[in-house]
Order: C-alpha cells, then structure tokens, then sequence
C-alpha cells in the first residue's frame, strides 16, 4: 500500500499547487471505485459513474503532466 499511499499524497500536493478542488472530488470517486473492487458494493451504474471520474482524473493529470515538462498549453 506504500505505492498507494504516495499516489495520495501527489494528488494532495496537486490540489495545493493548483487549488483544483475536481482533483479531490475525483480523488474521492476513484477510491470508492477501488473499494469497490474489494468490496463489491456498487451497482454497474454507479461502477460507470465512477470510471467516467477516473478516466476525468488521468485527463487531468496527463493536462498536469504536459504543463509541467513545458509542452503543453495552461488550461
């Protein structure tokens, strides 16, 4: 879980930098959805809901990533 865990922690050190309050929010939803891979709580709508997030947070942080190395543009 260490890997996990610093996945957090990049994430927290995201919204400080940028204060994109989305990052959070799907922060939340993809790790309800990982809970969700163990526990096995959600219905397939809520599983699509979910995806839809963390699909919204890899844009994101690919966006992030691009802005970063100076390639891409600022949203």
């Amino acid at each position: 879980h260490y890997r996990h865990r610093q996945l957090m922690e990049v994430l927290s050190r995201l919204f400080a930098e940028t204060k994109d309050e989305e990052l959070l929010k799907l922060r939340a939803m993809a790790e309800a959805l990982h809970s969700n891979f163990y526990e096995g709580y959600m219905g397939r709508e809520e599983v699509e809901v979910h995806a839809k997030a963390v699909e919204r947070l890899v844009e994101k942080l690919k966006a992030l990533a691009l802005q970063a190395s100076g390639k891409g543009s600022s949203q």
